[in-house]
């Protein structure tokens, strides 16, 4: 049996597509509590216990630019969307609706139009195995998956229907 994972953002691809902040980054001042300085595309960003204080995503082709500045020019704009295959999870929530590049290997990046922070990263190799693996198999089909109490129904009644 083989497994490949569903797609997933993990460290080494945040790391990769953060970017470094520059030294005249500056912290707000009046901050209260812990905070961290993070970088998102390339852009300081203040995290503050759980509560992020963002620098608004003026565009598109803002994004675009910090893609270039990190030397991944070769993602070009594929389209907007509100939910995918990949998106229908609800940790994406606070992320939607998404931008979502493409470059010629078919690697697709999911940003976030809301705080421009990269959520996700997907190849055409984990899609195509997933496809004929994890979606088949757990019924992940975004029609039904967006919506978790059918989906929940769904798998019960198949389930007892496969005893029979």
């Amino acid at each position: 049996m083989v497994f490949i994972s569903y797609p997933r953002l993990d460290s080494s691809q945040r790391v990769e597509f953060s970017g470094s902040l520059e030294s005249s980054s500056q912290i707000p001042s009046g901050l209260e509590g812990s905070f961290s300085l993070e970088s998102v595309l390339g852009r300081p960003r203040v995290k503050i216990a759980k509560k992020m204080v963002e620098p608004a995503v003026t565009s598109r082709a803002e994004i675009e630019q910090r893609l270039a500045a990190l030397g991944k020019s070769e993602f070009k704009f594929l389209e907007n969307i509100e939910r995918d295959q990949w998106t229908v999870q609800g940790r994406y929530n606070r992320h939607r609706p998404f931008l979502v590049f493409e470059n010629n290997e078919a690697k697709k990046l999911y940003i976030s139009s809301k705080t421009g922070e990269l959520v996700l990263v997907t190849s055409l190799f984990e899609r195509a195995t997933n496809y004929l693996g994890t979606v088949i198999h757990w019924i992940y089909f975004p029609a039904i998956r967006s919506h978790p109490a059918l989906w929940g129904d769904v798998i019960i009644y198949l389930s007892m229907f496969a005893l029979f």
